[in-house]
């Protein structure tokens, strides 16, 4: 703002109104959006760092070689289901928690042998196929990361999508589901419809998959 009256802050011609848009009262919303964005950023970044570290072990070294992940993990968890729960034989009228829990059950109306009403517990085939597609959708997200990194692709640049719509993590994923849809032999946005038969086909061709999208990626960078 310009003054009118020179060297008088105070004169009353001096005074004016600033207006904001209406946008500049979620301000804040965008900075901490802003650093969630980064946050994000960095989570994958640590999935796949880029570390130095010392040839056949030695300190002294001043050859250095990087470190780049696998593709493929064989080493990995996967739990399907609970299995048998073993149970140890205390004394219960010892502890009183374990009188005050028997009274509970009993003032519930619950009887029985403890073994049997510990066996496992069903789990349904909703909650199954929901939990199938989580974990797919987290498997995908990561793999295409790791694919970019191996092959030495700026994940937010837009070299492999042909429409620069794209960055080239988000074109990978899309390969990938793309690819995953194929196998099912159903569109994109019916996940919620497959069957445990059509997750279980998933989980035994990804490793396949993801290799087939590796060697796409690398020829398109080439």
């Amino acid at each position: 703002m310009r003054v009118i009256v020179q060297n008088e802050p105070n004169n009353p011609l001096n005074k004016g109104i600033v207006v904001f848009h209406a946008g500049s009262n979620i301000a804040n919303t965008w900075s901490d959006f802003k650093k969630f964005s980064t946050a994000d950023q960095e989570y994958y970044n640590q999935l796949l760092p880029l570390e130095d570290c010392f040839i056949d072990g030695k300190t002294d070294s001043t050859e250095v070689k990087e470190i780049k992940p696998k593709l493929i993990d064989e080493n990995t968890i996967q739990i399907n289901s609970q299995t048998e729960v073993e149970l140890t034989e205390l004394s219960l009228i010892d502890d009183p928690k374990a009188v005050e829990a028997l009274q509970y059950l009993k003032s519930k109306g619950i009887t029985g042998d403890i073994s049997t009403l510990l066996q496992s517990i069903p789990v349904s085939k909703v909650k199954r196929r929901q939990a199938k597609r989580a974990s797919i959708n987290d498997q995908v997200k990561n793999a295409a990361a790791k694919i970019l990194k191996i092959s030495d692709i700026n994940p937010l640049g837009k070299k492999l999508d042909k429409s620069f719509r794209n960055n080239n993590l988000a074109h990978t994923i899309s390969l990938i589901n793309g690819k995953i849809n194929q196998l099912v032999g159903k569109p994109s946005g019916t996940r919620d419809e497959w069957t445990i038969d059509d997750w279980n086909k998933v989980d035994s061709k990804f490793n396949s998959i993801l290799k087939e999208v590796a060697k796409e990626v690398l020829d398109v960078k080439n």
